[in-house]
This record gives structure tokens, sequence and C-alpha cells, in this order.
């Protein structure tokens, strides 16, 4: 992202997977957020509470920490339980059940960037939304 360029807001992306934080995270700082990773649930609860993210994207299946309990504790969070969720995961079969929890946007992997993009984009716009989709 260039000086002059507008953040479009800040996005915590946790993924076990180096290359897929690599991938997303080019992709999201190209479009104008500011990105910051961390490689497992335990690093992004600390990352979250240290710099509270505009919106924090998601894997489900992680070491030390997954992705469905680490969004309880997000949501458990007086601080952090107004930051939109977002998961990605290539676990397909349970992606309605996701829908209706904690979680603002659920996305198969892999998928499209530019899915990646509207994603963060309508997390964008339910920051702040207290008791989303608790």
């Amino acid at each position: 992202m260039k000086i002059d360029d507008v953040c479009r807001g800040r996005i915590l992306l946790v993924d076990d997977s180096p290359e897929v934080l690599e991938v997303f995270s080019l992709c999201l700082e190209e479009a104008g957020y500011k990105v910051s990773s961390a490689s497992n649930g335990v690093s992004a609860l600390y990352a979250a509470k240290l710099s509270k993210p505009d919106a924090i994207i998601l894997d489900l299946w992680m070491s030390q920490l997954g992705g469905m309990e680490l969004a309880g504790l997000l949501k458990g969070d007086a601080h952090l339980a107004s930051v939109p969720l977002g998961l990605i995961t290539a676990a397909v079969g349970i992606l309605p059940k996701l829908v209706t929890s904690s979680f603002a946007a659920v996305m198969a992997k892999p998928c499209r960037l530019d899915d990646l993009l509207s994603m963060a984009d309508s997390l964008m716009a339910k920051r702040g939304q207290v008791g989303l989709k608790s």
C-alpha cells in the first residue's frame, strides 16, 4: 500500500498456512487494507486484544486453538465482541451450520481473490455492530 493511499480498514488474518497468509495478505494490502497476521488461534487472540482490528478473517482448522474456539473467545470478550468475523475453510460440508453461528461471513477454501475482497468489504460494512451473529 502506498503512503498516499487511504486505509480501508485493519484486518487480522489468521491461518496456519504460510502460503495462504502471504497470498491473502498481498491481495488485501493491494486493495488498501492494513493487514496483520497470525498463524494460530493463540497468537490471533493475543494480536486481537493488542490491536483490536476492524475485522478478523480466520481458518477453521488450526493448531493450538481452532477457529470455532477462537470465535467463542473473541465473542466473549467485551472489547472484541463487536469485531465481525469471517471464516474461510475447506470444511465445505459444515458451512451452512457455521453461517448461523459467530461468523458474519463464511466462504469455502480454495476461494477466488475477488471473493476474498468481497468478504473483507462486507465485514467492514458490519464493523461495530453489537450482537453480530452471536
